[in-house]
C-alpha cells in the first residue's frame, strides 16, 4: 500500500471511530472534549475530524447546547439502513414488551455492530421510579454494558480476545479495562448471565443474556434499581429472562 493510500485509510477509520464516539452520547450527543477524551485522539485531530464532519453534514452542532450531534446526512442514510436490522427489533418488540410489564422495569434489545453493541429498542415498565433509560441507537464498545457483555460471553475466547484488543483504548472511558472486561465476561459465564451492578451507571443493575441462535449477535437486558434487582431476585430475573428468550428462539426456528 502507498504512503497516500496509507494516509487516506487511516483517515477514514480515524472519521469513522469519531461518528462511533457521538452515538455513544445518544440523541443529545456528545462536548467536544468528551469526543477527544473518549476517541484517544490528539483534540487537533479530532477538531480538524469534527470539522470535516459537520462540513459534510454528517455532525452537527447544536447551537444552543454546542454539543455534537448526527445530522442531516446521517438521518438520510440511516433511512436506508438494512431490512434485516429493521426485521430483529420486529420479531423481538413483543418479547421486548413482555418483559416490561413482567418485571416492571426496563428491558433492553441490543445487537452486535462490528466491536460495539447497539441499543435496538428500548421498553419501559410499570416500576415507580426507572433506571435512567438509555436511547435507541446509542453505541458502547462491547463489554461496557451488560447487553455486549451478554454477547461477548456466547463468543469464542478468540473472538473475545479480538474485541477485547479492539476495543482496549475505549474502555478507560467507562471507568474499564480490557482485563476488568475478561473478568466481567469469566464470572458471567460461570455465573449464567452477564450482570453489571453499579458500573456505567450508579444504583443501577443489569442483568443480560444473549439471544439463543446459531450466531449470538443480539441480546436482552432487564435494568433496575439496585435496591429492587440484588440478591436472589438476580436468578430470578435471568432465569425468567432465559426462559422467555428461549421460547421465542423456539418459534422463530432458531433452537429446537
Amino acid at each position: 500500500m502507498t504512503p497516500e493510500r496509507r494516509t487516506g485509510t487511516q483517515s477514514i477509520e480515524r472519521a469513522l471511530d469519531i461518528l462511533r464516539v457521538v452515538a455513544m452520547g445518544g440523541r443529545t450527543g456528545m462536548r467536544l472534549k468528551e469526543i477527544v477524551a473518549a476517541a484517544g485522539l490528539a483534540e487537533a485531530t479530532v477538531v480538524r475530524i469534527v470539522q470535516g464532519l459537520v462540513a459534510s453534514g454528517m455532525l452537527a452542532r447544536n447551537e444552543r447546547s454546542s454539543r455534537i450531534v448526527f445530522g442531516q446526512l446521517a438521518h438520510e442514510f440511516g433511512m436506508l439502513t438494512a431490512h434485516e436490522t429493521s426485521l430483529d427489533v420486529a420479531h423481538w418488540r413483543p418479547v421486548v414488551l413482555d418483559l416490561a410489564a413482567i418485571t416492571g422495569e426496563t428491558i433492553y434489545l441490543n445487537r452486535r455492530n462490528g466491536f460495539d453493541s447497539v441499543c435496538m429498542d428500548v421498553a419501559m415498565g410499570a416500576q415507580p421510579v426507572q433506571a435512567h433509560p438509555i436511547d435507541v441507537g446509542v453505541r458502547r464498545p462491547l463489554g461496557a454494558g451488560a447487553g455486549g457483555l451478554a454477547i461477548l460471553m456466547a463468543l469464542p475466547q478468540e473472538e473475545v480476545a479480538r474485541c477485547l484488543a479492539r476495543n482496549a483504548s475505549r474502555y478507560p472511558y467507562y471507568g474499564l479495562d480490557a482485563a476488568g472486561v475478561q473478568a466481567l465476561v469469566d464470572g458471567g459465564r460461570a455465573r449464567g448471565y452477564a450482570l453489571l451492578q453499579a458500573l456505567t451507571i450508579r444504583g443501577v443493575s443489569v442483568v443480560g443474556l444473549p439471544v439463543p441462535g446459531p450466531v449470538p449477535y443480539l441480546s436482552v437486558c432487564v435494568s433496575g434499581l439496585s435496591t429492587r434487582l440484588s440478591g436472589p431476585v438476580l436468578d430470578e430475573t435471568a432465569a425468567m429472562l432465559r426462559e422467555r428468550l428461549d421460547r421465542e428462539a423456539r418459534r422463530l426456528g432458531l433452537i429446537d
